[in-house]
């Protein structure tokens, strides 16, 4: 009733299922397969992240440029500037720098430099009543006017320049012309 195995029966069975070693193989080339995508996929994600990043700091550096360029345009001939070590005060004439109802007492107001951020403070009769920050995670910032009689560029100054350049850390230096006035 029972027919005896054959020696070709014992081969079939042996050859119609994998290994352990051929299992152990593809999983592992399985896995390698999965760790070199989420690799790439991982890696795309980190600079996009780091592109939107720079293009955040790209935008702000261009919108505090806009800034000083903007407050600098609309600066009065009673308008004085000191240049200082801890940075520009600028006071005489309207609000310098106005951003909102609160400075429009304002007499003065400085750009400051500290713990690498760009700071704008108002002050009235040297009692500061605002502090705005600017710009921020910057490494190095400072500021020369040009000398209007000399024509050279100096980091201590009082007076009205027609010429202030600032230098960031990344930047470069940035120009602000004054707006001349006749006296």
């Amino acid at each position: 009733m029972f027919a005896k195995p054959t020696v070709l029966d014992r081969n079939y069975r042996q050859a119609s299922g994998f290994t352990l070693l051929e299992v152990v193989a593809g999983l592992a080339i399985v896995g390698l397969l999965l760790g070199g995508v989420y690799g790439v996929a991982n890696g795309a994600l980190q600079l996009g992240k780091q592109s939107g990043d720079s293009r955040k700091q790209e935008v702000r550096a261009t919108n505090f440029s806009k800034f000083l360029r903007s407050g600098f345009s609309r600066l009065g001939p009673e308008a004085g500037i000191e240049l200082t070590a801890e940075g520009l005060v600028i006071s005489g004439g309207p609000v310098p720098f106005p951003v909102g109802p609160h400075t429009a007492t304002a007499d003065s107001a400085a750009l400051v430099f500290a713990d690498e951020t760009v700071f704008l403070a108002h002050f009235n009769n040297r009692i500061q009543i605002s502090e705005i920050r600017l710009l921020e995670t910057v490494e190095d910032l400072s500021w020369e006017c040009q000398d209007p009689e000399t024509g050279t560029w100096v980091s201590k100054f009082q007076g009205r320049p027609e010429l202030i350049r600032l230098t960031i850390n990344r930047e470069g230096a940035e120009h602000f012309w004054i707006p001349p006035y006749q006296y």
